[in-house]
């Protein structure tokens, strides 16, 4: 009889493990893997998880929807414009001129870009955001199935693509001041060698103040937190992992730089080069970076 209770406060215990794991299923990982290792386990998970690849597949559609309403809406103007014909010749000098001093022309042209751009950056932070929360399934889970991983997506999605925004405006209201401020400072430069390796050397800098931040949007969908905390977060990891966080960030740009130098002298495979660059390395880039952060916050 007492080794039944026993076994009855194990079974007991077990189960509220096992409550307790899936109330908190975001823990830090304990093991911590080398850089090389995160890079390469990184495309593991998208070739044993392909349905990390669904949120750029929703993305390049809707892309591809927002420019084909752009060209429809483009070649009605310019045929109610009088315009019978598209091709380089038709926009000369002249042209072009008279366009600009079309007032209907200019505000349709900007309403359009306006539209357009807007849509855009809707579509990048919904779809965007989704996939860093997929990317965060992939590593908690051996295998993530396409029923539950569209069903996460919109989840992760409608949950987190403002805040996801918000994040991204922050990171970008930060480098536009820094360069007004560092093109500031090389305007008062006379020598223009010096004002030149000034202008480098800040944008280097701006790099690596930079990185501080990359973590960010892991942060907010992996700790389930707020902006500023995910900010916050996001400096203190890399602070703490700086030389090995720097490392994986130029080996992605690296892998990028490649990636696209290969497909610029591919000629007729250029395509596939570049629909791999968006639905393998892109992933693979977020969850290296989930799987940094889960291992080293």
């Amino acid at each position: 009889m007492p080794v039944k209770k026993k076994k009855g406060k194990v079974k007991k215990a077990k189960a509220k493990s096992k409550a307790g794991s899936k109330a908190r299923p975001y823990k830090t990982l304990s093991k911590k893997h080398s850089v090389l290792t995160i890079y390469t386990n990184s495309f593991v998970k998208v070739f044993k998880n392909p349905v990390v690849m669904m949120p750029i597949v929703f993305t390049l559609t809707v892309v591809i929807i927002i420019m084909a309403i752009v060209a429809l809406t483009s070649l009605k103007f310019f045929l109610s414009a009088g315009v019978s014909a598209i091709s380089p010749e038709t926009f000369d000098a002249k042209t072009i001129a008279a366009l600009i001093a079309n007032k209907q022309f200019v505000k349709w042209l900007l309403t359009t870009i306006g539209i357009a751009t807007l849509a855009l950056i809707f579509t990048y932070s919904y779809f965007y955001s989704s996939l860093i929360g997929l990317s965060i399934s992939s590593i908690k889970q051996k295998k993530v199935t396409f029923k539950q991983g569209i069903k996460q997506l919109w989840k992760y999605a409608n949950k987190y693509w403002y805040k996801y925004l918000a994040i991204k405006i922050v990171i970008a209201i930060a480098t536009i001041a820094y360069l007004i401020a560092l093109i500031a400072i090389t305007e008062t430069i006379k020598s223009t060698i010096l004002s030149i390796s000034l202008l480098l050397a800040g944008i280097i800098i701006m790099f690596l103040l930079l990185v501080f931040l990359l973590l960010s949007p892991q942060a907010l969908i992996f700790d389930e937190t707020g902006i500023v905390q995910a900010l916050t977060k996001s400096c203190k990891t890399v602070k703490k992992n700086y030389l090995s966080f720097l490392g994986l960030a130029l080996l992605w740009i690296i892998s990028f730089l490649v990636a696209i130098f290969v497909a610029a002298l591919s000629g007729p495979f250029a395509s596939l080069i570049n629909l791999a660059i968006h639905f393998v390395l892109v992933p693979a880039q977020l969850i290296s970076f989930v799987m940094f952060y889960a291992e080293r916050k």
